[in-house]
Order: C-alpha cells, then structure tokens, then sequence
C-alpha cells in the first residue's frame, strides 16, 4: 500500500465543530486562521444555502467541514491516474455530508482514505450512479463519458457496466486535499505549506516512475508545474493536458485516445 495511505490513515483528524483535516497540516491551517474558521456544515439547510451563496470571506479559506479528499479509487488495482489541484465545493458536497439517513458519500470518502471496505463495483466512487445527484458524479461522469463509450462499444455492454469497468482501472490524486469552491492564488500559497501536499507530490513522482515502466498511464489533468513536472518532456504514459481546465473532449482527443489506447495496449477491455 502506498506510504500516502498510512500517512492519511494515522493522521485523520475529526476536532471540534466537525472540521476535518490531518494533524500534520494542522499547525499551519491553524497559524492562519483557517482551522478556526466556523464551517457551514454544522448549519440548518437553510443557512448553508444562503452562507454558500453569499460571497464571503470564507470563499479564501478551504471548507474543513467536508471531508477531505487526498485521493479517490483503488490505489493497488489503478492502472490509469490523474492529478488534479484540489476538489471543488458545492452544495451537494454539503448535503452529502449531512445526509446521514440515506447514502453515506461521508462514510465512503473515509473508506476511500483509509483504502478499506470500498465498493468493489465503482471503487472510484466519482462514478458510482448511486450518487449521480452529487457533483463529484457529474464532474467525473461528463469528462469520463467518451472513454465510458469507448469501452461499451467495444464489449458490447451496458453504460453501467462500462462505468463499473472504469471505476475499478482509475484513481485520481489532489495536490491539497481540502475543498474550495475555487483554487485561488490564496489557496496556492497555502497548499505549499501543507504535509498533505507534499505527500501527494511524493506520491506523484513514485506514479511517474511506474508510468515510465509501462505500469500505469499518468494524466496531469492540472497545473503540472505545481505538481512538480516538466511540460515541455514527453513520455508516451504520461500525458500532460496544457490546458487550464481539465476536459477530455470528444474520443479523438488527446488525453481521451492515451487512455483507451492504454486500455486496450494492456488488454484491460476484456470485462464482459
């Protein structure tokens, strides 16, 4: 199991308020004022509804109420990864956080951070339909439905079943695992004094080597500099998108064709 997992599983931390955040990004999150920061998901609906669309200075600060997100999917059993900057804010990730009485994504965000019990049909719990009112589903599902295509056309199955094939052959990687609704310069100078961050990129370098070796296929889907890469090298499994926002496009795109000619380089399209 990757060191990042132990790093999250020993220092997961639930304080006072129901913010949460690991106890090594503590003392900084602290120096700046972030960690006392009141968080919108002890509220009434109604006022995290208006407290969300009003404009605020809490729009600078990373929401510690929803559970963080250093990683999402299978890290043993992925074969394709991405990294990405930070996950977004919105009001379904608050109300999936206090939807206790139905489906848990709270529960299984913290399945996926300590990389036990998740769902073995959509490990990568961004794609499960089950949480297709979350946006963490919509975001992941819009961008993923070329490949998803790709796949049910070529094993003839059903699109939940190539969702499912998907799910279990991608994980996805965040430079800070905290949410914001946007990743501003103000988050950027923050992310750089966070141990998390520097997991995560520790973490990067050990997927570009296995990515090197033919292992995997690395998408720096955001801000490679950040992450510590290189753009103007080329390397046929990783695959840098110098765009600023992350859209595979349609099939022919070039982040999309790395991917299903990945998947079908290692045979992984076999799953009828």
């Amino acid at each position: 199991m990757p060191y990042i997992v132990d790093f999250w599983r020993n220092g997961f931390i639930e304080a006072e308020g129901g913010i949460k955040y690991h106890e090594e990004d503590g003392p900084f999150l602290s120096k700046i004022g972030n960690i006392h920061k009141s968080s919108l998901v002890s509220e009434s609906w109604k006022r995290i509804v208006e407290g969300f669309c009003s404009k605020n200075d809490q729009d600078e600060w990373f929401e510690l109420g929803v559970t963080p997100v250093p990683y999402c999917g299978d890290l043993s059993k992925a074969k394709i990864f991405f990294l990405l900057l930070n996950p977004g804010l919105s009001l379904t990730d608050y109300y999936a956080e206090i939807n206790k009485d139905g489906i848990s994504i709270a529960e299984e965000s913290m399945n996926t951070i300590r990389q036990e019990n998740m769902n073995q049909d959509y490990p990568f719990m961004c794609l499960n339909p089950e949480y297709a009112f979350w946006s963490g589903f919509t975001y992941w599902q819009s961008r993923m439905h070329p490949i998803v295509e790709h796949i049910q056309k070529a094993e003839k199955l059903s699109y939940l079943k190539a969702l499912s094939f998907l799910s279990q052959n991608i994980a996805s990687l965040q430079l800070a695992p905290y949410h914001s609704k946007s990743f501003s310069s103000a988050h950027d100078k923050v992310s750089k004094d966070l141990e998390s961050t520097k997991q995560a990129k520790d973490y990067a370098q050990e997927l570009s080597h296995r990515a090197e070796k033919g292992e995997i296929l690395l998408i720096v889907a955001r801000s490679a500099a950040k992450w510590g890469f290189d753009s103007t090298k080329q390397h046929p499994n990783i695959v840098i998108n110098h765009n600023r926002g992350f859209h595979l496009g349609n099939e022919d795109g070039e982040m999309a064709k790395a991917i299903t000619n990945f998947l079908e380089k290692k045979q992984l399209c076999g799953v009828s």
